[in-house]
């Protein structure tokens, strides 16, 4: 209900700004698509380059993420030049890893942060949570639109998300996780993006 009051109200001072201004309704309008847009969206695939913050070095992954909804997540984390690849695989609450060339595997509960870089997760986020900041940016093909999101009130490591997404295609493009003091943990950018992909369901239960 807040979020349909949200809009409501955007869409009225939409349409009083465009009275004094070339802000026009259309910008708002994209925040619409993107709901629709994610919330018909049962499956994706994507390949994301990867960019972890810590004690003021990065270290970048390639991660090839495939994702059904609601609860069935699979992402394979390589390191480049380094021949490292580890598979995560969380189905019904639980999360399994595996690493490249062994047999041996772990099953953990699944943390309340684990996957928060998959898009699904974030939108789950973003719509249950009532801190939320949304940014039109731009009026060209290649604007977007920002969407930010508390995570955890309390968790100075990962305290917030902020989702761009193309204005023309909806297609994700960054996906960065960030502390309490607005300094980046994760970033994720999407270099492939598949939306409603055909996935093959064995990927989340063949290796059990």
């Amino acid at each position: 209900m807040c979020k349909k009051l949200m809009i409501l109200a955007l869409m009225i001072t939409c349409s009083m700004l465009t009275a004094c201004s070339d802000f026009t309704i259309s910008d708002m309008d994209v925040y619409e698509r993107i709901h629709r847009y994610y919330s018909k969206m049962e499956s994706y695939s994507a390949t994301v380059h990867i960019t972890a913050y810590s004690n003021k070095t990065q270290n970048e992954y390639i991660v090839y993420q495939k994702s059904v909804s609601p609860d069935r997540f699979y992402a394979k984390m390589s390191s480049p030049g380094m021949g490292l690849s580890v598979t995560a695989i969380e189905k019904n609450g639980l999360v399994k890893t595996f690493s490249e060339g062994s047999d041996s595997s772990v099953t953990l509960p699944s943390a309340e942060h684990t996957g928060l870089l998959f898009v699904n997760r974030f939108f789950a986020k973003y719509y249950a949570s009532e801190h939320t900041v949304l940014t039109v940016s731009g009026k060209t093909d290649s604007a977007q639109t920002v969407l930010e999101t508390e995570l955890y009130e309390n968790n100075p490591q990962v305290s917030r998300a902020r989702l761009s997404v193309d204005n023309k295609t909806l297609a994700p493009t960054e996906l960065l996780l960030t502390d309490s003091n607005g300094n980046p943990v994760l970033k994720g950018e999407f270099t492939e993006f598949c939306y409603n992909d055909t996935i093959d369901q064995s990927i989340f239960s063949a290796e059990e």
